[in-house]
C-alpha cells in the first residue's frame, strides 16, 4: 500500500550480504535520550555497545547508538535514537518489523508548572493532546490520542514499588519549542495535561494502537515552562528520577512480556 516500508531495509541488507539473524532485535526495547536513565540501565543490564546491522540500511532513522544487555536472563536492547516524532516513529516501525514486541520511550518533557509536574516528579502520560506532524499518518483523527492501556498499567504498578513521586495525566504535543505561549500552557492545562513535548508520545501512541503492541512512554521534566530554562533544573532530583525511570521501565517490560 505504501511505497516504502521496513521490508525495504531487510531487502537492502540481505542484498548486501547481511545475515538475517543479525537484523533481528530483542523482543524488549527501551528508547532513551537521557544520561541518568542510560547509566542506570547500563548498571542493571550490563549494557555493551553493539551493532544492529539493519540500521546501516535504514533510509531515514538510523539510531545514534545501540546497546545490548540482559535483564532477568533475557536480552534487551537499549537504543539512543534521533529526536523527533517522525524519526522516532519510523525507528519504532523498523524495530517492530525486526522483532520488538514491547517498546518503551523513557525520556523528559517540559513541565506546565510545578503544581502540575514538579522537579524530579515522574509523569506517566495517559493521553496526548495537540498537533504534531506525524501521528495523523498512524490513525490519530482528532486532537487527542489515548495511550495504549497495558503500558500505563504496567508502569503505574512498577512506580508504586519505588520511593518516587509520580503522576498520571495528559502530555501536550508542541513541536516548536520557541513558539510556546502562555495561552498554549493554559489551554493544555485545561485539557488535563501535566507536561509538554514535541509530539513523540502522540505518534508512538498512535503506532502502538495501529500495530496492537504495548508501546509506552515515561517522562520527567527538565524544563519548567513557567519558570523558564535553567541548567540548574537538571540537578540531583533529575538524576535520581532518571534512575527510577529506568528501574520502573525494566520492571514494566517484564509485566508486559508475560
Amino acid at each position: 500500500m505504501f511505497v516504502l516500508d521496513p521490508s525495504d531495509v531487510e531487502r537492502e541488507a540481505r542484498n548486501h550480504g547481511e545475515e538475517a539473524e543479525k537484523l533481528r532485535v530483542s523482543s524488549r526495547v527501551i528508547l532513551t535520550f537521557n544520561q541518568p536513565v542510560y547509566q542506570k540501565l547500563k548498571e542493571i543490564c550490563g549494557l555493551k555497545e553493539t551493532e544492529w546491522s539493519a540500521a546501516k540500511y535504514s533510509p531515514y532513522c538510523k539510531p545514534k547508538k545501540v546497546f545490548l544487555g540482559e535483564y532477568e536472563r533475557s536480552p534487551i536492547h537499549v537504543i539512543i535514537p534521533q529526536m523527533g516524532a517522525s524519526v522516532i516513529t519510523a525507528l519504532a516501525e523498523e524495530l517492530i518489523y525486526f522483532g520488538a514486541k514491547v517498546i518503551l520511550l523513557v525520556c523528559a518533557s517540559w513541565s506546565l508548572g510545578a503544581e502540575y509536574l514538579a522537579p524530579g516528579e515522574i509523569h506517566v502520560p495517559s493521553f496526548a493532546v495537540g498537533v504534531d506532524g506525524t501521528s495523523s499518518w498512524y490513525g490519530k483523527d482528532s486532537s487527542k490520542i489515548d495511550a495504549p492501556l497495558s503500558p500505563i498499567n504496567a508502569l503505574r504498578e512498577s512506580l508504586k514499588k519505588l520511593d518516587q513521586s509520580w503522576k498520571t495525566g495528559g502530555v501536550a504535543s508542541h513541536e516548536a519549542v520557541y513558539r510556546i505561549s502562555k495561552h498554549d500552557i493554559e489551554h493544555f492545562r485545561s485539557r488535563g495535561c501535566l507536561s509538554m513535548e514535541n509530539g513523540e508520545a502522540a505518534a508512538l501512541f498512535s503506532l502502538g494502537h495501529q500495530k496492537s503492541i504495548p508501546l509506552g512512554v515515561l517522562l520527567q521534566p527538565y524544563i519548567d515552562l513557567i519558570e523558564g530554562w535553567s541548567l540548574d533544573y537538571i540537578g540531583e532530583l533529575y538524576a535520581q528520577a532518571g534512575q527510577n525511570q529506568a528501574v520502573a521501565a525494566l520492571d514494566a517490560l517484564e509485566k508486559l512480556e508475560q
